[in-house]
């Protein structure tokens, strides 16, 4: 499996800690996870603006979290 790059991307009003990395596909696999009100998920792109800080949507933010948390927890394990 090829090693996967950060998207190397300034965030300088991310709302994320500085401890959690973006990287290529998350803030599509984010926006699948998460559900508006019509029951249809979010675009990649709205996700990646209320995740730099340009929108505000806690149940985004909170999702992306625990999904990047656990991203890293996985990644960690794996490298032993």
């Amino acid at each position: 499996m090829a090693e996967q790059e950060n998207v190397n991307e300034s965030l300088g009003d991310s709302v994320l800690p500085s401890d959690l990395e973006i990287r290529h596909g998350d803030y599509l696999r984010i926006a699948e996870l998460t559900r508006k009100a019509n029951g249809k998920p979010y675009t990649s792109d709205y996700v990646r603006k209320v995740l730099r800080g340009h929108r505000h949507n806690k149940e985004i933010v909170k999702i992306a979290k625990r999904y990047l948390k656990r991203q890293q927890k996985i990644t960690q394990e794996l490298m032993g």
